[in-house]
């Protein structure tokens, strides 16, 4: 018979347990098997979990753990599924766990970058955090004498399906090989795998925030994080490794890109020092979404150039020299990309009303 003691005895029991959560607002496939990995955290359909029994090592057969209702609720009301493997009492892991999901669901939103615009807004996350709920609001003209109200769900969001369009787009960009270098499989330096870590944790951050600001900043940190060193002279450098990168393409010889990235600095700075976002608008964000995007892409891509956040910098100062020089660069390798991301004006106008309330 398993076990059923009360809560308070259960989180001061030492195991080796397996954390099942709820997940929403994320769809998987038989493209994927029913289960997608992306590092610690494993996520799957709920269907799918009968079929692994042997490799979780349950010490009951599923059939018989669902005869408790609570455990019998979870894992047939909800269709997407999370799990990863703790050590220790629950109550001195179970924030940490909380925590490793919500960072590898980030790691899973930065797939977005690219492939979905802002006007379409998904946001998978655990069951319960965040909660969607309706927004009563009423309007009293004090002139007229007229009353009027609406109401509206706040965070609604769509799913994120890993059908074969998003599956296809995670192997031509950067995300299959990301996971890769976070699993260890592709090798690069250790303090730039964290770094690259935490920058795709950033992103998706970024990309599943409604928060104008917010998002723009944590991009902004992005790319600091994967071109800059302490010491540098961030508005200069910046732009500099930046074009070093992506000042290929022909959009940055007709546009004054470098002038548009310093202005994108001192409205981060702004905010991170005087608490002033008002001046980063929705086209700030989507310029940045356009930076990131690409810089990740093409640093992931070329994990064989770029192995370091070093080799980053000693590949922005040949490219700087070869401008100088007034050379063709023989440094650039030629399979960088650069994606231009398209929004129309009723695309902006989306995107703006699905970011209004947080700004």
């Amino acid at each position: 018979m398993i076990k059923s003691l009360t809560m308070k005895t259960i989180k001061r029991t030492k195991d080796e347990w397996i954390v099942i959560l709820p997940i929403v607002n994320l769809r998987l496939s038989s493209l994927v098997n029913n289960e997608f990995r992306i590092d610690r955290v494993t996520f799957l359909t709920a269907k799918r979990l009968k079929n692994i029994q042997k490799r979780l090592k349950l010490p009951r057969p599923l059939t018989k753990i669902k005869q408790f209702l609570f455990a019998n609720k979870l894992l047939t009301e909800n269709s997407t599924l999370a799990y990863l493997f703790m050590s220790g009492e629950i109550e001195n892991f179970q924030h940490k766990a909380y925590k490793i999901v919500e960072d590898e669901l980030s790691i899973f939103s930065a797939s977005l970058v690219g492939y979905t615009k802002r006007s379409y807004f998904i946001a998978p996350r655990i069951q319960g955090f965040n909660v969607s709920h309706l927004q009563n609001n009423l309007f009293i003209g004090r002139k007229t004498n007229s009353l009027a109200s609406s109401s509206s769900v706040k965070d609604m969001t769509s799913h994120l399906s890993l059908d074969t369009f998003w599956l296809r787009m995670a192997k031509k960009n950067f995300f299959i090989k990301a996971l890769k270098i976070i699993r260890g499989t592709i090798k690069v330096e250790g303090g730039w795998k964290n770094s690259l870590t935490r920058a795709l944790k950033l992103i998706g951050k970024s990309k599943t925030t409604r928060n104008v600001a917010d998002a723009f900043l944590w991009n902004m940190i992005a790319m600091e994080m994967l071109t800059t060193v302490q010491g540098d002279k961030y508005t200069e450098v910046l732009p500099e490794r930046l074009e070093s990168i992506l000042g290929w393409v022909g959009d940055w010889k007709q546009s004054p890109y470098l002038e548009a990235i310093k202005d994108l600095y001192q409205k981060r700075c702004q905010y991170v020092h005087d608490g002033n976002s008002d001046n980063i608008t929705i086209n700030d964000l989507i310029f940045s979404d356009e930076l990131v995007c690409n810089l990740i892409n093409n640093v992931i891509r070329n994990h064989n150039i770029f192995k370091s956040k070093e080799s980053v910098i000693k590949f922005a100062e040949k490219v700087k020299a070869e401008h100088i020089l007034g050379i063709k660069s023989k440094t650039r390798p030629k399979n960088l990309n650069y994606w231009k991301l398209m929004y129309s004006t009723k695309d902006l106008k989306n995107s703006q009303k699905m970011s209004g309330l947080d700004i």
